[in-house]
């Protein structure tokens, strides 16, 4: 499964923007059977272009849960 994946995404990176389309296409194949693999459903994995991007994608919903939680409780509570 890894291996394959990799192929895809080597291809992806190094081909023109027409063939990346064509692979895009497949990722949700690749998702599902990423989530067969791990027991998880399709939807609770994503599928990022690179590590940065994912950690942009963690820190954005860590922010957003940190908000979320402060706006729950009151705005005297220390780092809110």
């Amino acid at each position: 499964m890894h291996e394959a994946f990799k192929r895809y995404a080597d291809i992806s990176n190094q081909a023109p923007v027409y063939y990346r389309g064509m692979i895009e296409r497949n990722m949700e194949t690749i998702r599902r059977k990423l989530a067969t693999e791990f027991g998880a459903d399709p939807e609770e994995i994503a599928i990022t272009r690179n590590a940065s991007e994912s950690l942009q994608i963690a820190q954005d919903g860590l922010i957003s849960s940190r908000a979320t939680k402060c706006s729950r409780r009151t705005r005297t509570i220390r780092g809110c």
